[in-house]
């Protein structure tokens, strides 16, 4: 495996030029309250089974189970669900460390295309033996309902595309924490097959069985001490770097801040950063 730069501890300096250089994305028109985005925005989001939701409320329809929410035709056809699928909470909200990934979580700072993607860990499956958790990013086969939480621009057309590849190849994400729960090391994981053959029913039903190797695409990020030494940790803010083979990306550097609690409850220490999400913001369904 090649050798990655080792990864120092975030400074207060170093946090405190980030907030300094955040510069807050222009909300997106909404033609009124109860209909964000433009009608071409919506309009592709039903044509592909996604959804424009409301920045507003998005403690609402991220945090909440979704028990009564029918599945779209891509789900039906494709993904074999046939009917409504609650969501099930997280074990990793009773981690004190980490509880905060499991409140509603901002991309933050990053001058790039993921700046404000907003989403949570609530719903994710997380083994407190190996620490380990598993997240579909934007749905797929197998597992917890998975759909609906993790969000991108509702005015940017490739996303519309990328979320259901995304979702028929299972593209996931697996966190493999650290003893002390300070650092996660994020691995890839797909099927390789489903994206292909998105119209033959049943095949993208194939779990995520093929990771890529940290030699060539390595994600982690480091919990950081906001408050200074002997901090306890509690999962609201994150580091998060991105390598290609053993490389530091510098550039898709950014920072991870809880903007609600796991309860919907707003986080007024970040929750200034939530102005660099877009007010249109979409999901799959």
């Amino acid at each position: 495996m090649a050798q990655r730069p080792g990864v120092p501890k975030p400074s207060m300096a170093y946090l405190a030029s980030k907030k300094a250089a955040a510069k807050p994305r222009a909300p997106l028109p909404a033609n009124s309250a109860d209909a964000p985005g433009s009608a071409t925005d919506r309009c592709f989001a039903n044509l592909c089974c996604q959804e424009v939701r409301s920045r507003d409320d998005v403690s609402t329809w991220m945090l909440s189970n979704n028990a009564d929410a029918e599945p779209s035709l891509l789900q039906r056809v494709c993904l074999l669900q046939c009917g409504p699928e609650a969501r099930t909470p997280s074990t990793i909200i009773k981690v004190p460390e980490l509880a905060g990934l499991a409140g509603i979580t901002v991309q933050s700072d990053t001058g790039q295309g993921s700046t404000g993607s907003l989403q949570t860990l609530k719903w994710a499956i997380y083994d407190e033996e190996t620490r380990v958790a598993r997240m579909q990013v934007f749905g797929g086969w197998g597992g917890h309902a998975s759909v609906g939480w993790w969000t991108e621009p509702a005015d940017e057309r490739q996303w519309n595309c990328l979320i259901n590849v995304a979702r028929l190849c299972n593209y996931t994400y697996e966190f493999r924490f650290s003893t002390d729960y300070r650092h996660a090391d994020i691995y890839i994981q797909g099927n390789l097959t489903g994206g292909c053959f998105p119209l033959i029913p049943g095949l993208p039903c194939v779990p995520a069985w093929f990771t890529i190797p940290s030699c060539c695409i390595h994600f982690e990020m480091e919990q950081t001490d906001f408050a200074g030494p002997g901090q306890a940790l509690d999962g609201k803010n994150w580091i998060r770097k991105s390598y290609c083979c053993g490389k530091a990306f510098q550039v898709n550097e950014y920072e991870l801040a809880q903007v609600y609690d796991s309860d919907g409850n707003k986080n007024d220490e970040y929750f200034d950063r939530i102005e660099q999400a877009p007010m249109a913001l979409l999901i799959s369904r």
